[in-house]
């Protein structure tokens, strides 16, 4: 939940953000960008500083990397090597090799990892399918399993046999049925939202 409680506010500023620079109309772009700026003033230096590398996934989001089916696979591979050192080394020295260094590499290999990648169809569609339920997930599987882990478990924890295994099956079937649920809910209809507030407000 701490990290969700970061974003949160990344999810607040970003609109604002994209208002300020994008909307033709002054007076809400002032308005925007007044908001953005006491909501950055106003929150923990360490966590408005943070929304930079948040930022690069957005970056990296925009770009694009093209380099031929065997090139990209070099790049994918050199990128996965170098992000793995540097995510070993933030452990070790994670003074020098921060957030900051961790997430700037990871944007930068992040455009490599775009465009199309040979595997099944039906591979193609289970990856789309929980690409799409993803950020409900997120949202939703903490507090979900803590309620269950608790009410259900009482502290106890199962060992890793046939048993302790049914019940690990459960609770990921479990949680994946109900982010689906609440997806279907709200989430499925982003992109409808979005565009009547583009129509309101754009």
């Amino acid at each position: 939940m701490w990290s969700l409680a970061n974003e949160f506010w990344y999810y607040v500023l970003f609109p604002l953000l994209c208002w300020a620079v994008a909307w033709k109309r002054p007076m809400r772009a002032m308005a925007a960008a007044g908001l953005c700026g006491f909501l950055l003033w106003w929150l923990p230096g360490g966590l408005a500083a943070k929304m930079g590398i948040w930022l690069f996934g957005t970056a990296a989001g925009n770009g694009c990397f093209d380099a031929g089916c065997r090139g990209r696979f070099i790049w994918r591979l050199l990128g996965a090597g170098i992000f793995a050192l540097v995510l070993a080394g933030s452990k070790w020295r994670p003074q020098e090799i921060n957030d900051w260094v961790v997430g700037g590499v990871f944007a930068l290999w992040l455009p490599a990892l775009s465009g199309r990648w040979s595997a099944p169809e039906w591979l193609r569609r289970m990856a789309k399918g929980l690409a799409e339920i993803s950020y409900t997930l997120y949202v939703v599987h903490f507090p979900l399993l803590f309620l269950a882990v608790t009410a259900g478990l009482q502290g106890r924890q199962w060992l890793p046999d046939g048993m302790g295994l049914g019940i690990y099956t459960a609770f990921l079937a479990g949680t994946v049925a109900v982010s689906v649920g609440w997806w279907w809910c709200f989430e499925k209809r982003t992109e409808s939202v979005r565009a009547w507030v583009q129509r309101q407000w754009g």
